[in-house]
């Protein structure tokens, strides 16, 4: 996989899991984000959407949570 892809996916699923405490809105926005990402690395391997969902997420999980910064990330 495309290592800059595959790595902007797992970011956005870092900061996702790590809006759990912020408004809805932000959260909405990132998990928006975090979808977009992980529908570019489905469609550039023609992957089904749900493994690839599956496989960053499972990803972002082993690796420490990124509390989302406003300003920077939303």
């Amino acid at each position: 996989m495309s290592k800059a892809l595959l790595d902007k996916a797992v970011k956005a699923a870092q900061l996702y899991q790590g809006s759990m405490g912020t408004t809805i809105r932000v959260q909405q926005k990132l998990y928006g984000r975090m979808q977009k990402a992980i529908s570019a690395v489905a469609k550039k391997y023609d992957a089904p959407e749900i493994s690839v969902f599956d496989q960053v997420t499972e990803r972002a999980r082993m690796l420490p949570m990124v509390h989302p910064t406003p300003g920077k990330d939303y």
